[in-house]
């Protein structure tokens, strides 16, 4: 399911257990086909045992419960998903922050933050296209702590890059020349839009995704 900007949405598949439920129904029929059968043909002399009969009915109508079951779940489920994905509309037009390391640049820029678990010797900047080309690298901050960062998109010439979906690296090291672990990054950027993947609600900024889980912090834009 996709909603975009102008609130369209669309939808596809069926659920496992209507596929299931159609299933049980064609089964029980030749269920009852060969129950009877065997009920017809069997050894007077040694007929079933009811307790026998009665296992073979009680098992499937196990079956036919677990179905039950499983429908009411996935309605349950689709319920959830409907009221999380009309929350997640009302972003549209706002500035979300979410973690990770897609840089979403809009309007020829992209922010974004990064937090240095203790001091550094030095830092560095990469930011990647979407075939993992580094378009431009600068040295970073080095105080422990929380530091911000605007990107003009442009590459390493002064050369303006297209608005699109990039990715960021932050790298540092010690004053023992050690690279420094933990290092996490955000980024900010306006929601263009929201789909749904694989049951996953996520927002659009752009040419990038991200889950509604990963969204830190929201604001006017």
């Amino acid at each position: 399911m996709a909603v975009d900007a102008l609130g369209s949405s669309t939808s596809t598949g069926t659920s496992q257990s209507a596929m299931a439920t159609a299933s049980i129904s064609q089964t029980y029929d030749q269920f009852i086909k060969l129950l009877t059968a065997q009920l017809k043909f069997q050894n007077p002399l040694d007929p079933m045992k009811p307790e026998d009969f009665t296992r073979q009915l009680v098992e499937f109508a196990s079956v036919e419960q677990s179905i039950a079951t499983n429908k009411n779940i996935e309605k349950l489920l689709a319920q959830q998903a409907s009221t999380q994905m009309s929350m997640a509309v009302s972003y549209i037009g706002l500035v979300v922050t979410s973690t990770g390391n897609s840089l979403p640049v809009q309007n020829g820029s992209g922010s974004f933050n990064y937090t240095l678990p203790l001091a550094a010797a030095s830092s560095q900047i990469q930011i990647m296209d979407s075939s993992g080309n580094v378009v431009f690298s600068t040295a970073g901050q080095i105080s422990k702590g929380n530091h911000a960062y605007t990107w003009d998109g442009k590459d390493s010439q002064g050369n303006q890059l297209p608005d699109g979906s990039y990715t960021i690296s932050v790298t540092a090291l010690d004053p023992t020349a050690k690279p420094i672990d933990g290092i996490t990054t955000t980024t900010d950027g306006i929601v263009t839009g929201v789909e749904s993947a694989n049951g996953v609600i996520q927002l659009k900024i752009g040419d990038t995704t991200v889950p509604l889980d990963k969204v830190t912090t929201v604001g006017l834009g």
